[in-house]
């Protein structure tokens, strides 16, 4: 079995959300709104925050003005800050997890594409414990989501990475996930290269 799977099939921590069945399905294009990737209970600053929302990921990966796909971090959040009414809405950079909890706690979010954390891309925290359950990286071959992920990195022989807001626990660097076998590792904002997709966050009733 593999360690992924062996993690999905972890204990579930509190932070969780209770298993419930959305009126959208996983992979369902939603017109102005994009494609919905599954409900999510944010867990920030200790506490499970009280409101779900719905997670949308943007149909494609985010480019610069040249088209360039492959991005360093840094990059790819002043991309993001310059997004206007794409696919529908303006872009965000919410600075990391922590930032983005204390926006969705307050209010303030209004609906803005953002790079996402990592429990968005693959399910799970830092420490590897299941945190959501579902990720983009799970959803990549479901629906509408097919085919739209990136197949290799700078090289056939290279995997695609895509890049989370998340900070390594130890380190200035940003947390990477691999959509080809869904290891999450990290990586340098200022130098390496990688994949980045959009998502927004809609209140659930």
């Amino acid at each position: 079995m593999s360690q992924l799977k062996k993690s999905m099939q972890a204990a579930r921590p509190a932070g969780e959300i209770a298993a419930e069945k959305p009126s959208l399905e996983i992979g369902q294009k939603v017109e102005g709104k994009g494609i919905f990737a599954g409900l999510w209970q944010p867990w920030g600053d200790g506490r499970i925050l009280a409101k779900k929302f719905s997670v949308y990921a943007a149909p494609e990966d985010l480019a610069d003005s040249s088209g360039q796909k492959l991005l360093t971090f840094r990059q790819a959040a002043t991309e993001v800050v310059k997004l206007q009414n794409w696919h529908g809405r303006d872009g965000l950079d919410v600075g990391g997890d922590d930032a983005l909890y204390r926006l969705l706690n307050s209010g303030r979010y209004h609906g803005n594409w953002i790079i996402p954390p990592r429990v968005l891309l693959i399910g799970t925290n830092n420490r590897g414990e299941l945190m959501w359950n579902h990720g983009l990286y799970q959803s990549k071959d479901t629906g509408a989501f097919a085919g739209t992920f990136a197949a290799h990195g700078q090289t056939p022989q290279h995997a695609p990475f895509y890049w989370s807001c998340s900070l390594h626990t130890d380190d200035q660097k940003y947390v990477t996930v691999c959509f080809a076998n869904g290891l999450a590792t990290f990586d340098d904002p200022n130098t390496a290269r990688n994949y980045c997709r959009p998502v927004w966050l809609e209140p659930a009733p």
